[in-house]
């Protein structure tokens, strides 16, 4: 009974160990964040239209240029709320925001942080459109 019992045991910890964690780690959140960012370039070059990501203190939406004005991607609101615990800045400047990929994908260069527990991750835009996370020291 002993051998079944620390069996299981050591089971049970392996599962917990290699499991997923509460929720997504800021890092995550940040690659998965820029991750969008590039795609609403991707589609604005694909689209060539203009495609607009607002930033809020809640998360972000993304809007495609039309005829009609600024509308959802396939007709559908495209809200992302961050994760719980996380919070997001333009450094000074103050949310909202909006960053705009025009048609051959450029933008207006832009920083944003991420912030959850202590921690912080940068995405950077570049006049270019791309976009990327910055390493600590060249925040």
């Amino acid at each position: 009974m002993m051998v079944v019992l620390t069996i299981l045991a050591l089971a049970s910890t392996l599962v917990l160990l290699n499991g997923p964690g509460l929720g997504p780690s800021l890092s995550r959140e940040a690659d998965e964040f820029a991750g969008r960012l590039s795609a609403a370039r991707d589609m604005a070059l694909i689209a060539n239209r203009a495609v607009s990501v607002t930033l809020t203190p809640d998360g972000y939406d993304v809007k495609v240029r039309s005829r009609a004005g600024w509308v959802p991607p396939g007709g559908e609101r495209a809200f992302t709320g961050w994760a719980d615990g996380t919070s997001a800045s333009r450094g000074e400047a103050p949310l909202p925001a909006t960053l705009t990929f025009d048609s051959i994908g450029l933008a207006e260069p832009m920083r944003i942080w991420l912030y959850r527990n202590g921690s912080s991750e940068v995405i950077a835009i570049d006049g270019a459109g791309n976009v990327g996370r910055l390493r600590p020291d060249e925040r």
